[in-house]
């Protein structure tokens, strides 16, 4: 036991060096929380983090201090998570010089447990310090995009929005207002003194990342991130210029563009994306991303029956390119109870491609009507025998795990009939 204290009080004072001759110290019985920290990095880590999480003991705190200069990074790493649970002040002078590790996962894991341990000055003044590397730079600010009000804060949309930042923050910028801010707002309420603000700071983005998408002399990375973003915030305003451009560009920036132009969910541009789909000279990617637009339209509630037979023709073509007409079964989902769609996705249970069979799995879960009665069309009994036949068959593991989930997915909705 003697042997034990003194090796943990070694790691605590001299840090990486306490961790040498672990092995030796360690006794019988519990694990120390030094062994549990030495333990983040191997086949034990997900029960040792959670012994470290729910002990908020100053030496098992002291342990996970010792921990950040790990020589192994995932510890390194795994400690900054640790102390940003904490939730303690007194933890900033540990987490801060974390920043400057080597490691992105380190660096990334130090800037997250900071934000709640910081004031709004307070993580201003970090987003600008010299030790964040881009990277733990826009970690932080995709995480404070995800409070709706921070686009209330001016200070800090002006350091987004910064056009002398480089271009990877200022990409990653508007990706991580498509990626955290867009992709939640509005799921809750927000206060009503924050609301004329937070719309007012859209409106903000929205300018400039039309600026900056319709900016030639922009970088070209830079002017794809903003144009997605204009489109999905501009919406209807912003589909004219979106099209013009798609019209216009080649490369990156048309794929982009033609993001964009999904992104604004504008009724006018099915006729547009249909002649894309349908175009064989365009790449096989583009016609993806415009089939997926269709797709996107009909989830946002559009009505329009030219889309339903145009997925349904590509899903069952086998000459179509394999990337497109995968894709276009996967569509199938979104065309709930639409019985040639069902019909379709169940034939795809057994075609030779593999890919194949894992979207016609995934439409097939969702597809149908959980109250339909045995014998109607839209049953759901005859997909779940077609799914566990088709699953008795596959021999690809990728397509046995989208048969599996589908299975459970489909048990799961007839479990749920009535309800």
């Amino acid at each position: 036991m003697k042997r034990m204290l003194i090796g943990a009080l070694l790691a605590i004072l001299l840090g990486g060096l306490g961790w040498l001759g672990r092995g030796v110290l360690a006794g019988p019985g519990p694990k120390s929380p030094q062994a549990l920290v030495e333990g983040l990095s191997g086949s034990d880590a997900v029960n040792c983090f959670a012994e470290l999480r729910q002990n908020e003991d100053d030496t098992v705190t002291s342990a996970i201090v010792a921990g950040t200069k790990h020589p192994r990074s995932r510890v390194r790493a795994q400690c900054a998570r640790l102390l940003g649970e904490r939730q303690d002040v007194a933890l900033v002078p540990v987490l801060t010089p974390m920043l400057a590790d080597s490691d992105a996962s380190v660096s990334n894991n130090a800037a997250k447990a900071l934000l709640p341990l910081l004031d709004d000055e307070e993580l201003l003044a970090l987003l600008r310090d010299a030790r964040l590397t881009p990277a733990s730079q826009l970690v932080m600010a995709s995480t404070l995009l995800r409070d709706q009000s921070m686009l209330a804060n001016k200070a800090f949309l002006d350091w987004l929005l910064d056009r002398t930042h480089s271009p990877e923050i200022r990409a990653g910028a508007y990706d991580a207002i498509r990626l955290r801010h867009l992709s939640c707002y509005g799921e809750k309420k927000l206060e009503k003194e924050n609301l004329a603000a937070v719309l007012e700071g859209r409106q903000r983005i929205s300018q400039q990342a039309r600026q900056d998408g319709l900016d030639v002399n922009c970088e070209e990375g830079v002017r794809c991130s903003a144009l997605i973003v204009y489109g999905k915030l501009g919406g209807n305003q912003a589909y004219p210029e979106l099209v013009k451009l798609l019209k216009s560009s080649t490369g990156t920036l048309r794929e982009a563009s033609l993001v964009a132009v999904v992104a604004t969910q504008d009724p006018r541009s099915v006729a547009l994306l249909s002649a894309m789909v349908k175009n064989s000279q365009e790449p096989d990617q583009v016609r993806a991303v415009a089939l997926l637009g269709l797709r996107a339209l009909v989830l946002d509630g559009l009505e329009d029956k030219s889309i339903c037979p145009l997925v349904c023709q590509l899903a069952q073509d086998t000459g179509q390119p394999p990337q497109l007409r995968a894709t276009a079964m996967g569509s199938l989902r979104a065309f709930r109870f639409n019985s040639r769609a069902l019909q379709i996705a169940r034939q795809g249970l057994t075609d030779k491609d593999p890919l194949i069979r894992m979207r016609a799995a995934q439409s097939v879960a969702g597809l149908g009507d959980k109250n339909a009665r045995l014998g109607e069309t839209n049953c759901l009994e005859p997909s779940l025998a077609q799914l566990k036949l088709a699953l008795a068959c596959e021999s690809k593991p990728e397509a046995r795990c989208a048969l599996e989930s589908a299975v459970r997915t489909l048990e799961g909705r007839m479990a749920s009939r009535g309800k």
